[in-house]
């Protein structure tokens, strides 16, 4: 058997998937930003000390406030006359918009595993929380005292305190005029609420094949983008855009990953956010305007200043134009580097491949992203780059998972054919070398790994580059 000369290097990173609420904020007039933001940054996802910051529209800090009453960062919005803002979470807070000091506070719900909802009435007088039981609670927005409690109409026993676990509301929204709450469930149902009358439907129907509820797994996040018009979205990567007139003729847009939660932005535009991703959607047509994947981490920050949209996990920080949206240079260090013999390959903050030889510049497709890397449910273990005759192969490892106290680490190995850069495919491999069934960023390549072809030539001006180990 011939020798191969072959170049092996690894790169193992500090990250984390440890599941965390992304801190959040809302756009403020004149193109400003309210939000969490942690003390120490380089806490990254374990935020120690979570501070609030308002912004200017140049991103420069305005002010900055510990919130004591606020015992975990959640929600923010604002009151339409922008003087009050609202932080959801176990104390629901009202703070001064522009001295951002505590108005007033209410405890909440006991914290659970997820964010909890909270909605804003047009007219800003009205706040709607989760109550127990399935119930939604309407508060006073001046006093944060409670002015009535909905009653869910499926859930009969409302006196022993526990409720149904598939009834407890996750999305809350109120329409445009106000005379509707829109209600998300646990159990992935959407009902819809005539606040003058009391009476409710069920939205049923879903994407492709019709069911009894909206979603299948917990609703994340409702909009009205019109009286009629409701966006909802939750874990099973489908965005449904529902016309309550004709729900039946409900239209999806699928978000590979799945949504955790949805948020209105400026200029007509929506956020729709997952674990480790996000997608910038286009105002009431609700359409895709830009994907912005993949993080190598979990999203722990977001946030809007002027035109821009900045999403933020443990590593790096990449910003778009909200408008159109384009990518913007990224400043953030690669995630890895590896120097070859006439090559320098890297992984950069997007995941894409950048190989520099011979002075060229390529950056390969599709991106290298590890395994259960949308979910969220892999801990990041670094790559490894091969580069054996005409195939580039790159690793990405990450550690998940598989029984209550075992991990396992799994593998998605992406080839490229050397050095014409067409991609060969990929394959989810275990840690004992055995392939296993395709991981989802691996199916979403829609390649499966195959050897490089003899027409497979280098490029203009650039020789097969082949080094050994260092």
């Amino acid at each position: 058997m011939p020798l191969l000369n072959r170049v092996l290097y690894a790169a193992v990173l500090g990250l984390t998937s440890v599941a965390s609420a992304v801190m959040s904020g809302v756009a403020l007039p004149g193109g400003g930003w309210a939000g969490w933001r942690c003390l120490t940054p380089e806490d990254g996802l374990y935020c120690r000390v979570p501070v609030f910051v308002r912004l200017s529209a140049s991103g420069q800090v305005q002010h900055r406030q510990q919130v004591p009453e606020s015992q975990a960062p959640g929600p923010v919005l604002l009151h339409p006359d922008g003087r009050t803002l609202y932080l959801g979470g176990s104390t629901l807070v009202a703070l001064d918009a522009v001295t951002l000091r505590a108005k007033w506070d209410v405890p909440g719900p006991p914290v659970g595993w997820e964010q909890e909802p909270l909605a804003l009435s047009p007219d800003g007088r009205q706040l709607a929380v989760r109550g127990p039981n399935g119930t939604v609670r309407l508060l006073d927005t001046r006093t944060g005292q409670g002015v009535s409690t909905l009653r869910h109409p499926f859930f009969k026993d409302q006196q022993d305190g526990y409720g149904d676990f598939f009834a407890a509301p996750t999305a809350l929204a109120f329409s445009p005029d106000g005379h509707t709450l829109a209600i998300g469930s646990r159990g992935g149902g959407v009902r819809i609420r005539s606040l003058a009358t009391g009476q409710e439907r069920q939205l049923t129907g879903g994407c492709r094949v019709r069911r009894l509820v909206a979603h299948r797994g917990p609703v994340r996040g409702l909009l009205f983008t019109g009286v009629d018009a409701l966006v909802s979205v939750a874990n099973d990567e489908q965005l449904i855009h529902w016309s309550l007139q004709r729900p039946q003729q409900a239209r999806c847009l699928s978000l590979p990953g799945g949504v955790t939660a949805l948020y209105p932005l400026p200029q007509g535009r929506l956020l729709a956010l997952g674990v480790t991703s996000g997608t910038l959607l286009n105002g009431p047509e609700v359409t895709r305007l830009a994907r912005l994947a993949p993080f190598s981490s979990v999203l722990a920050r977001w946030q809007v200043t002027g035109k821009t949209l900045s999403l933020s996990d443990g590593h790096s920080t990449r910003s778009w134009n909200m408008l159109s949206g384009a990518p913007l240079t990224s400043t953030s260090a690669p995630l890895a580097t590896f120097p070859l013999v006439g090559a320098l390959v890297t992984i950069r903050d997007d995941l894409r491949v950048r190989v520099r030889a011979n002075g060229h510049v390529q950056d390969l497709w599709p991106p290298a992203i590890a395994p259960a890397n949308l979910s969220g449910a892999g801990s990041p273990a670094g790559w490894q780059v091969e580069l054996t005759g005409k195939r580039l192969t790159v690793k990405a490892t990450s550690t998940i998972r598989v029984m209550t106290m075992d991990t396992a680490n799994f593998t998605n190995e992406y080839g490229w054919a050397w050095p014409s850069g067409r991609f060969l495919g990929c394959r989810t491999v275990l840690e004992n070398g055995h392939s296993d069934e395709p991981d989802r960023a691996c199916s979403l390549t829609q390649g499966t790994l195959r050897e490089p072809s003899l027409k497979d030539e280098a490029l203009p001006g650039q020789e097969t580059i082949r080094g050994r180990s260092r």
